[in-house]
């Protein structure tokens, strides 16, 4: 590993905050150099969007759950949770969960458009609302969800409390809806954040937006993250299908270009 800013981060013994989207994001992207890091410095895990909504569930929602092998989703994000758990025991110090609803079962606010939703639940669905799909468009995140934007750029900013941490989160390859607000709040807090290229994303899309950004590349034990990516069993064949998960080196981003 020839990077002299993952030398220094390990030489100070920094905390380093690794902002994950969901629970098995961190862990496709980023494990490997996390597994690294963890042997000199402590390692904690944010996960932002770890929860499901009541019923009556949205069509996106219901297809992946069935993809997944489940019908009711507050079991299906139990189960994600402690696999989570488990797969990140042996690379972290800690596991924070911020408990925001992932996008598909995620509400608007507002107590007669969740009433209507009791009919159609597309309804009220963040993704359903027209500023929504006006400002994805646009790539502002910000504006399309922004109460979730304003109370998950407060909740990191509590959750680490450090200001001399490290800061890893998702470029946002691919253009996910959740992996871009959580770029957004970590850009909004910090001044240099690190950012990994999501996986399996980056393995159909380009990266975006780096071109004045420097970047290195980390390659660990393959096996190691396997045996990692294979403890998220609730989603493992929906993402992979019958075969085996393409273990590529992890890429990482930052916008200090000093050589």
């Amino acid at each position: 590993m020839d990077n002299s800013r993952i030398k220094s981060i390990i030489a100070s013994k920094k905390d380093c905050y690794f902002i994950s989207p969901h629970f098995d994001d961190m862990a496709y992207s980023a494990s490997m150099l996390a597994s690294e890091l963890s042997k000199t410095n402590r390692v904690i895990v944010v996960n932002v969007f770890t929860e499901a909504g009541n019923r009556p569930y949205t069509r996106a929602a219901k297809a992946w759950m069935h993809r997944c092998g489940y019908d009711d989703a507050t079991q299906f994000f139990m189960d994600r949770n402690a696999e989570d758990k488990v797969a990140l025991s042996s690379i972290t110090n800690q596991v924070i969960d911020l408990g925001f609803a992932d996008a598909p079962w995620r509400k608007k606010p507002g107590q007669f458009v969740n009433m209507l939703a009791k009919v159609f639940p597309e309804f009220g669905n963040i993704r359903w609302n027209f500023a929504y799909r006006y400002y994805t468009r646009k790539g502002d995140v910000a504006k399309a969800d922004s109460y979730t934007f304003s109370q998950v750029t407060k909740r990191i900013n509590e959750a680490i409390d450090d200001d001399n941490a490290e800061i890893f989160c998702p470029l946002g390859v691919g253009d996910h809806f959740d992996h871009l607000m959580a770029r957004r709040a970590c850009d909004a807090l910090f001044d240099d954040p690190i950012y990994w290229a999501d996986y399996p994303y980056v393995l159909d899309h380009k990266p975006l937006g780096i071109d004045k950004m420097s970047s290195f590349e980390y390659v660990g034990n393959p096996k190691v993250k396997q045996k990692i990516i294979g403890a998220y069993k609730t989603q493992y064949d929906a993402m992979f299908g019958s075969a085996s998960p393409q273990i590529v080196s992890e890429r990482f981003y930052y916008k200090d270009i000093e050589s």
